[in-house]
């Protein structure tokens, strides 16, 4: 003989009870008179704590209605129950309540989909919240029951589809609508269904517990009736709960049928699939504060959606029910926060679980690189994030059109902090640059708290074309022209106009300062300038410069560029060497040219002072083109003054405030 059934609780008017999957919290529909209220009890101390009712919603509706057919969702989260409200569809409706805060709220139809004006009673929701079976009254008059037995019922199945709206509910399969079932309950497999009916080869036993399995979707195996516990009593409303199966027991009593809820340990042969509990916490990653998040469960291969949960809104925990002997994908969601994705894989000896901390972030940190496209060298821009969207009520309110600064870390490095689920235009500004705009979209799933971006900034370039010519005649000359930038070290060569001699062109970076370096033909002195390309510009698209070149004659005079000293000094700094390297160069090739180097400097407080300082920048330079190899005696040098009242009004090789030479000799 088997073990016998032990009762849970003392309660002898109960209607009906659905109990937590650890066996510690109960609900039950207990009768009062002529109604059924739902009370509420914790196992503490080995004993079961008294009944409390659960005011929210028993008092719904003026608090004079039925309220039965408790069941809990696999994680306590939701009650669903019968009730016949007012303003219900008609007679009893199926109902439910969320707990937030360790407290039932108002009760909530589940819609008129299924709710109809019939009777719809003892609800039973799949784990995934995902399938609804329930009961409908139905014909007794081919069917054969005792008489005490309570009113014959249907089954009926609806699926939520993927917006989240029940399916027509139909009839479950004929195996388990044989004639007169009763209260089902749906295991955390999902595909294993504990009921009652009655059998019709042994009516007179009244219901007993029957269990089914699910084999593929829509089709039952057939009803095997649950043997250990069978009896002449009425047995209903089988639950499981940790090792144990629960269920009612119904006798009539002299007055009134009474009720008390038993259990047995649950027989191996009748046991659901064994189920993996999937346990974690959803927190902030920034502040760790817990999280209420959806969690989807995929089918890894069709990526069709098998159930949707989600973590505690107090505590941020969850507990997923997931069945052995097969993989899984889940997917973590929360309004305004990063998306978590994770593969379970339960097939082999070895189980890959998914994460138990699992931490979304709501802000996204970007990192730029500003790059300049001719270079490949970091630069600073001015930066703006521009959110184009509003589609949250962020916790911050910001709103769409605020532009958010970035930080910037580095030459050409930036940081930007973005609150994830929003579109951004991502705004890069500089001087002499092209503008960029790039979308920076962050609204759907984001995987990553930080992104890094290379952003190629075009400067902006305008032709430039020289028409290179004797100083003399103006005829054209041909000539060898360079481009010199001399912000980096990077030269270019002009490009010879095909067809126009001595006609040369370029495209230069704006902003960018540029030697134009033009070395004639033999008998011509080279000629540079210094180019602030961009400045000279003023809104044109294009620069148009005449090169005069001066033929190699005695008492010819040529401006020097860029020659430099420290202040107050005849130290030479180093861009000078350049120019200095050019003249070299030059009387190396003519060998009988003698030269005198004049230096200009304004007189100041002390014209003596003045005129000594020049004498010795001259010098400087003689002393430099010595080192080059120019023998010292071909140069001569001059260092003058100029007065205040004399500049500008003086013969051009004097009133300047320049470096020059003269040829003395060819």
């Amino acid at each position: 003989m088997g073990q016998q059934p032990q009762q849970t609780g003392i309660w002898t008017n109960v209607a009906g009870f659905a109990i937590s999957p650890d066996g510690s919290y109960m609900v039950l529909s207990m009768r009062l008179g002529e109604r059924t209220l739902l009370y509420e009890s914790r196992f503490q101390h080995s004993v079961w704590s008294e009944p409390q009712p659960i005011h929210a919603i028993n008092s719904h509706g003026g608090g004079f209605s039925s309220i039965g057919g408790p069941v809990l969702s696999h994680d306590n989260r939701f009650l669903y129950f019968h009730a016949d409200f007012e303003g219900g569809e008609g007679g009893f409706d199926i109902y439910f309540s969320e707990r937030q805060q360790g407290q039932w709220g108002r009760p909530q139809s589940v819609g008129t989909t299924i709710n109809s004006a019939e009777d719809e009673l003892y609800p039973a929701i799949s784990p995934q919240g995902n399938r609804l079976i329930f009961s409908r009254n139905r014909d007794e008059s081919d069917v054969r029951k005792p008489r005490r037995a309570p009113v014959c019922k249907k089954l009926f199945v609806s699926n939520m589809d993927a917006q989240g709206n029940w399916t027509d509910p139909i009839p479950m399969h004929p195996d388990i609508n044989r004639a007169c079932e009763y209260g089902p309950w749906l295991a955390n497999d999902n595909k294993t269904l504990y009921f009652s009916a009655i059998d019709q080869d042994n009516h007179r036993d009244g219901y007993n517990l029957f269990v089914s399995t699910e084999t593929i979707e829509g089709i039952w195996s057939v009803p095997r009736l649950i043997s250990s516990v069978a009896s002449g009593e009425t047995l209903i409303n089988p639950r499981i709960a940790g090792e144990y199966l629960y269920f009612l027991m119904q006798t009539e009593g002299r007055r009134e049928t009474e009720g008390s809820v038993f259990r047995i340990p649950l027989p191996q042969d009748y046991s659901p699939v064994q189920v993996f509990q999937y346990k974690g916490i959803v927190r902030d990653a920034l502040n760790n504060m817990p999280l209420e998040a959806e969690i989807r469960v995929l089918e890894p291969l069709t990526f069709n959606t098998k159930g949707t949960y989600l973590s505690d809104q107090q505590t941020g925990t969850f507990s997923i029910p997931l069945p052995d002997h097969a993989a899984y994908m889940v997917e973590v969601r929360k309004e305004g926060y990063s998306t978590g994705s994770y593969f379970l894989d339960f097939t082999g000896d070895k189980k890959i679980k998914g994460p138990e901390n699992i931490g979304l972030f709501n802000r996204t940190e970007l990192t730029i690189r500003m790059l300049n496209a001719r270079y490949q060298e970091p630069v600073d821009a001015l930066i703006q994030a521009r959110r184009i969207t509003s589609n949250r009520q962020g916790s911050n309110g910001d709103p769409a059109g605020e532009r958010i600064q970035p930080q910037r870390t580095d030459t050409g490095i930036y940081s930007i902090s973005l609150p994830v689920g929003e579109k951004y235009q991502l705004i890069v500004q500089k001087e002499h640059y092209h503008r960029l705009e790039l979308p920076i979209d962050i609204s759907g799933d984001v995987m990553f708290s930080s992104i890094h971006k290379k952003l190629i900034l075009t400067p902006q370039t305008s032709r430039i074309a020289l028409s290179v010519m004797n100083d003399d005649t103006g005829e054209a000359v041909d000539a060898e022209v360079w481009f010199v930038n001399t912000s980096r070290d990077y030269r270019k060569r002009a490009d010879a106009d095909p067809g126009q001699p001595g006609r040369y062109t370029g495209n230069l970076h704006h902003g960018e300062t540029y030697d134009i370096v033009v070395t004639g033909p033999e008998g011509y002195a080279f000629h540079s300038q210094t180019l602030r390309y961009g400045e000279e510009l003023s809104g044109q698209q294009s620069l148009e410069l005449d090169i005069r070149l001066i033929p190699l004659k005695a008492g010819r005079v040529t401006k020097l560029n860029n020659i430099l000293f420290a202040e107050n000094s005849a130290n030479l700094l180093r861009s000078s060497f350049s120019e200095l390297d050019r003249l070299a160069d030059l009387m190396k090739v003519h060998a009988a040219m003698n030269i005198e180097i004049l230096v200009s400097k304004p007189e100041g407080n002390s014209k003596a002072h003045s005129a000594r300082t020049a004498d010795r920048q001259a010098e400087a330079i003689m002393n430099y083109l010595s080192e080059k190899g120019i023998d010292p005696d071909r140069i001569t040098y001059r260092g003058r003054a100029i007065p205040a009242g004399e500049e500008g009004t003086g013969p051009a090789e004097d009133a300047e405030r320049s470096v020059r030479f003269k040829i003395k000799a060819m």
